[in-house]
């Protein structure tokens, strides 16, 4: 008897849990909305990094053309690579107009069929621009998961994934300018429209930092990067990290660091723009926590902030440094952490259950025993009437 209390007690626990758990689950935001408010955010930091972007390609092309200042004129390449230069830059300029045109069209597009024919034209028009085949081919998957969407929140999701793509378009175009810059001698020139100010008094110093090689998942971690013009040896020692990174970088008398990563929750410690003495070093130190496991990769970029000329107190980001970082990512504790937190549901769903049906299992198994026993037991007499036959 007290055994069928405590599991109706039990069960009746159960089902409250279940209840207040199903409470927490309808309680949170709407998937629709989420999605779309990363589409908001996504799309915002796109429209901003398009902007950069446009005037780092402008300024390259300028140089090229022979817009720059008199006595810095040493440091113009050999014609043949001024020629390359300018080819890409261009080809990057027609890439931005692309992506933003067609990018918009297919967002505004009103109906299904409408929709198809961008598609259709995106490609063709992307495959004329995109100077990277890989890039190319990553996108157009992209553009296929867009085809005749089966629901709102699939197309919500697909267009999420193109965003996300057009922010890796632009990565691919930053990294490549970054490089097409210092190998065309560009950083520190004074163009009509380019870096100035700081740029102009900019040297080249050290930047330092120690990403862990494995993380483990939701777990935060503190990651330091650290900026010096001082090539004394002495600062060289204090900023080189066991097993960390350590390369040369223009540095300005305005800096600015950024940790990136789509698949981690990275939290600024410092102000994004610091000042960077002669003596000494700048430090800039983030949490960061991973939210997938796998290999992810996280990215450090710097740069110089300039003041641009005629525009008074105007400042503008001037990219120096990106560095790609490789981190495994494993599950560690979140499995003990899960059945900790959430023991509530795990007795509901699983431990209650299992207790029923033990009970009711042992219940059968004592029924038959009790029949087989009472069966040995009874006389002829007894087992002919419970028939109800009659002995001779």
């Amino acid at each position: 008897m007290r055994l069928k209390v405590w599991l109706i007690v039990l069960t009746w626990a159960g089902l409250v849990i279940l209840a207040i758990q199903y409470y927490n689950l309808s309680a949170w935001p709407d998937l629709e909305e989420l999605v779309w408010n990363e589409i908001t955010s996504t799309s915002q930091i796109n429209q901003d990094t398009e902007i950069k972007i446009r005037h780092d390609i402008q300024a390259v092309m300028q140089y090229t053309t022979g817009a720059y200042t008199p006595d810095l004129s040493r440091l113009l390449p050999d014609p043949p690579r001024i020629k390359k230069a300018k080819a890409l830059a261009g080809k990057s300029l027609r890439l931005t107009d692309s992506l933003t045109t067609w990018f918009d069209r297919l967002r505004a597009a009103p109906n299904q069929l409408e929709r198809d024919h961008l598609l259709t034209r995106m490609q063709t028009v992307l495959a004329d621009t995109l100077f990277d085949p890989i890039l190319n081919k990553r996108i157009n998957q992209v553009l296929m998961s867009l085809n005749k969407p089966s629901t709102i929140s699939d197309y919500a999701l697909a267009v999420l994934h193109l965003e996300n793509q057009r922010a890796h378009a632009y990565d691919v175009m930053e990294a490549y300018l970054d490089s097409l810059q210092a190998a065309h001698g560009t950083a520190g020139i004074t163009l009509g429209g380019a870096p100035s100010g700081s740029i102009a008094a900019a040297k080249m110093g050290l930047i330092a930092f120690h990403p862990p090689t494995t993380m483990e998942l939701e777990q935060r971690y503190r990651i330091q990067v650290k900026i010096s013009k001082d090539l004394q040896a002495d600062l060289v020692k204090q900023l080189s990290i066991t097993n960390g990174i350590q390369d040369s970088i223009l540095v300005g008398e305005i800096m600015i660091v950024r940790l990136q990563g789509d698949n981690f929750k990275i939290t600024p410690l410092d102000e994004e723009e610091q000042g960077v003495l002669d003596v000494g070093y700048t430090q800039w130190e983030f949490d960061v926590m991973p939210l997938s496991s796998g290999n992810q990769k996280l990215f450090v970029r710097a740069g110089i902030v300039y003041h641009v000329p005629n525009l008074g107190p105007t400042k503008k980001f001037f990219p120096v440094y990106e560095k790609e970082i490789n981190i495994e990512i494993s599950y560690g504790k979140r499995i003990t952490a899960f059945m900790t937190q959430r023991w509530e549901f795990i007795v509901s769903s699983f431990v209650i259950p299992g207790m029923m049906w033990a009970y009711t299992q042992v219940r059968k198994r004592r029924r038959r025993t009790n029949f087989s026993r009472k069966k040995r037991t009874d006389s002829p007499q007894d087992q002919a009437q419970s028939k109800g036959t009659m002995l001779p």
